[in-house]
């Protein structure tokens, strides 16, 4: 039910700043000007990597503007795909750290068990909704969840970006 209403939340926040940003479209489209794709590419993978700083949900918006927006929108889901790989990787090499090991063991090892325990759920619902997926994908390395399910669960990522796209493309024309 939190997922839920945090997804509302986003989505409100969202048409609340449409609405008060002047034409936040052309924002977006002074953006996409101003930097390079590729750069902007670029910061969006350190970004699914390292945390998940940056919401996806503004990149979707970016993607929009494109002549072809589902292709650069279905980039933007395999590089977020990647990024939890990624983590998925760091996550994997601090489990292997031993004083770092150590550390979250002592500090996380609750969470950690759970991880282990409902990976794959916590693994769908990061994926789907304004979760960091990153952090997800990054605890599941630690605990050495299966990097098989992790790919096969992560998936649910692309879903969550088309899905997004429906009403960020539907509330931008």
């Amino acid at each position: 039910m939190k997922l839920i209403i945090i997804s509302i939340i986003i989505i409100a926040i969202f048409l609340f700043l449409q609405s008060h940003i002047h034409d936040f479209s052309e924002n977006i489209k002074f953006f996409i000007e101003k930097w390079h794709p590729r750069f902007v590419l670029i910061l969006f993978f350190a970004s699914e990597s390292l945390l998940g700083l940056i919401p996806p949900d503004f990149f979707i918006a970016w993607s929009h503007h494109f002549t072809h927006d589902i292709g650069m929108l279905s980039l933007l889901a395999l590089i977020s795909y990647a990024g939890g790989l990624t983590s998925y990787a760091i996550g994997y090499y601090i489990g292997n750290n031993p004083k770092v090991h150590e550390y979250f063991k002592r500090k996380f090892s609750s969470h950690l068990h759970q991880v282990y325990q409902f990976g794959g759920i916590i693994i769908v619902f990061a994926a789907l909704f304004p979760l960091p997926y990153s952090m997800a994908c990054m605890a599941a390395g630690t605990v050495k969840y299966s990097f098989k399910k992790l790919m096969l669960y992560g998936l649910t990522r692309f879903l969550r970006f088309y899905g997004y796209a429906v009403v960020v493309y539907y509330f931008m024309d």
